[in-house]
């Protein structure tokens, strides 16, 4: 239980906690605070199914969060190849995911939340499922576009050719990478009205594989620099 710290009814009036027994009660508050969010580079539970959260309370420039997209929405329909929703994943029996194959697509359309340190470096990413217990390797087209409020799209920029390279065996890990690697730049754009336009193509696949999640990986706090995840 949180301790409060007793400081009198008037200033200097002596009824106070003293200063050893008022320290002693931040300690033991911190303490608490600790072990319910963990000390610095820990991963922690948070309540309800919604899995681990990686804060880490030392480094104010790692400060990251996810925009997470319902599978079932990056594929809307009549527009492009649309891949296959399927009702179990491959190997590991994930449910609920997208059967992809050359030529199909991938789309998403985000606008960065209030939360978003205006300017920073985006990390889009996919994570995928292979089907079969042999190497894959997945070649993707990418593409993009950014607008501000009351702006318009302008011509989408292209990602290059980029590969997902699936070892031997694996079966769901964590095959999420970054698209493109580097990111993708949003300096110059004001603030949390702006939106981009993602679409990701399948270019080849050496076996079957499908889609399990996609998210948006953006900076919320701490000061405007390059994440590599």
């Amino acid at each position: 239980m949180q301790q409060t710290i007793n400081i009198g009814t008037t200033a200097n009036d002596n009824t106070g906690d003293t200063l050893r027994a008022a320290f002693a009660k931040i300690n033991s508050n911190k303490a608490l605070l600790e072990g319910k969010l963990g000390t610095d580079d820990q991963a922690i539970v948070l309540p309800g199914n919604i899995g681990k959260r990686f804060l880490d309370l030392a480094a104010a420039d790692e400060v990251y969060e996810d925009i997470n997209f319902p599978i079932e929405t990056l594929n809307p329909p009549g527009i492009g190849t649309a891949a296959s929703i399927v009702d179990s994943s491959g190997q590991s029996g994930i449910d609920v995911a997208l059967s992809y194959t050359t030529n199909n697509t991938l789309y998403a359309v985000c606008q960065m939340p209030h939360s978003w340190v205006v300017g920073t470096t985006i990390f889009p990413h996919l994570h995928v499922q292979p089907q079969l217990a042999t190497a894959n390797t997945i070649a993707w087209d990418g593409w993009y576009s950014i607008s501000d409020i009351n702006g318009t799209f302008p011509t989408a920029s292209t990602i290059a050719t980029f590969n997902t390279n699936i070892p031997v065996s694996s079966q769901w890990k964590h095959l999420l990478f970054a698209i493109p690697a580097a990111g993708i730049p949003m300096a110059g754009f004001v603030g949390p009205s702006t939106i981009i336009r993602l679409k990701f193509q399948v270019n080849a696949a050496t076996n079957p594989f499908h889609v399990i999640g996609f998210d948006v990986h953006f900076r919320w706090g701490g000061s405007p620099v390059i994440y590599a995840p």
